[in-house]
Parts: C-alpha cells; sequence; structure tokens
C-alpha cells in the first residue's frame, strides 16, 4: 500500500480544511476518500510571524479537529522559526512573475529549476 505524506504549511492547512471550497455539499468528505484516506498523512509547518496566530494556537487548532483529521497531522516548528517568516508560496509566485531573483531563496534548488524549465507563474 502506498503512503503519501502532504508537506503543507499552516496556512495551507487552514483552506485545505476549509469547506467553503468543496461545493455543492461544502463538507470535507471527500477529503476522506483522497487526502486523508489510508495510511496518508499531513506534515504542517508553522507560520511564525503570521496573522496566524502563534505556535501554541496553531497546534491547538490543529488538535481541536475532528479526530478523524487530527490523527493524520503531524505539526512542525521550523528549525529556523525565529531567523524567518516562513515560506511562502504566493511570494514565489508573485517573485518569479515579477522577475525577481529572490524567490528562489524559497525553494530549493531543484524546484528553482523545475519552475523555470516549465515557466511556472510567468
Amino acid at each position: 500500500m502506498t503512503r503519501q505524506v502532504w508537506i503543507l504549511g499552516y496556512d495551507t492547512l487552514i483552506r485545505l480544511l476549509n469547506p467553503k471550497y468543496y461545493p455543492p455539499h461544502h463538507t470535507l468528505t471527500d477529503l476522506h476518500t483522497t487526502l486523508l484516506s489510508s495510511t496518508n498523512r499531513i506534515l504542517v509547518f508553522t507560520r511564525p510571524g503570521t496573522d496566524l496566530g502563534n505556535e501554541s494556537s496553531q497546534y491547538e487548532y490543529s488538535n481541536s479537529l475532528d479526530p478523524s483529521i487530527s490523527k493524520k497531522i503531524d505539526m512542525v516548528v521550523p528549525d529556523d522559526a525565529e531567523q524567518v517568516d516562513g515560506v511562502s508560496s504566493t511570494n514565489v509566485r508573485n517573485g518569479v512573475r515579477d522577475g525577481s531573483e529572490d524567490w528562489k531563496l524559497g525553494v530549493c534548488d531543484g524546484v528553482a529549476r523545475w519552475i523555470g524549465r516549465e515557466g511556472l507563474y510567468l
């Protein structure tokens, strides 16, 4: 059996679990048969320095979820949480689109090459 580990930032977890993105019934039922099925896990990096609350409140949110979801989530504090504001996929997308090179600091070299090769976000 294949096990998938989804790696997300806390801000993405919030959007992922918002029922408004799952019409027409606006429930999380589809997640249970896809992303949260079987032995799949979600690795969530806390987002320091954001308006999403501190590390403690982010852990509290994940623990307050339905147990069928919360038992699949592993929360992680980035090693460099004190030095950075976290990686923002929005900043990466905007940086690519604007022609800035700074966005490459937010992804590993292989991902940067792939984004460039595929012409992503242009």
